[in-house]
């Protein structure tokens, strides 16, 4: 089997369990997707590609995220981001690669067991605290592109849980176009890439679809923690290939 075709057996179908995860979930499709990229991409590849296929997924979530979302939140985090992904981002392009695989590796096992032991901030959260989020969410996506830090935090404010998810989806649409933006600049991409992002699209979608109609009869306790555990292994694996 050509290289090709051994990435795309295992690549199409871990993007569609990646699509479940987040349309299921809200959250883990890419903490799922990035460590098998990996193995195949040098890492800023991989973070490009999984990015660019979960965008497409978060701007249908957009819409009805905006409604509920709240700018005294959202705005100091996206500026707090703008601020310090840049220089994350150099780290990602231009860092050792096998290094950056494991320092990704790392901040998703990390978030995986954070997110499962149901550890959330529980102090009061203001708008200069909400830009310190925004920093340091912004310099870790950019060197991982692991987003999951502002919504361990969201919870510590004043917002509903129906609020917080609505500002974390805001959050990431935007951390997701800057993050695309810097790695496209940065030359990490090319014709290759891009094609594999049109073939993956389509199966993120449909794993999304799936992952929504799913939810609707599904215990959700039972499948978060199933889903944590599986990344967890696919990041150990990861950090150790």
């Amino acid at each position: 089997m050509s290289n090709a075709l051994l990435f795309y057996a295992v690549i199409g179908p871990a993007t569609v369990v990646a699509g479940f995860i987040r349309g299921f979930t809200g959250f883990g499709g890419p903490l799922f997707l990035l460590p098998i990229l990996n193995f195949f991409v040098p890492p800023a590849v991989g973070a490009g590609i999984g990015i660019w296929v979960d965008v497409f997924a978060n701007i249908r979530l957009v819409p009805d995220a905006r409604h509920d979302s709240s700018s005294a939140v959202v705005v100091p985090l996206v500026v707090g981001s703008l601020v310090a992904m840049p220089v994350g981002a150099y780290f990602l392009v231009n860092g050792d690669p096998r290094l950056m695989k494991q320092a990704i590796g790392a901040t998703i096992l990390v978030a995986a067991l954070v997110l499962a032991a149901g550890w959330r901030y529980r102090g009061d959260i203001g708008t200069r605290a909400y830009g310190v989020v925004g920093l340091v969410s912004g310099l870790v996506m950019g060197a991982t592109s692991i987003g999951a830090l502002p919504a361990l935090f969201l919870s510590g404010g004043r917002h509903t849980a129906r609020e917080n998810r609505a500002n974390f989806i805001i959050w990431v649409f935007f951390a997701e176009i800057l993050f695309l933006a810097l790695v496209s600049s940065g030359g990490a991409l090319g014709r290759s890439d891009v094609i594999t992002i049109v073939l993956l699209v389509p199966a993120y979608l449909v794993g999304t679809y799936l992952g929504i109609r799913f939810h609707l009869r599904a215990s959700e306790v039972t499948v978060r923690r199933a889903v944590l555990a599986l990344i967890v292994l696919v990041a150990l694996a990861s950090m150790v290939g």
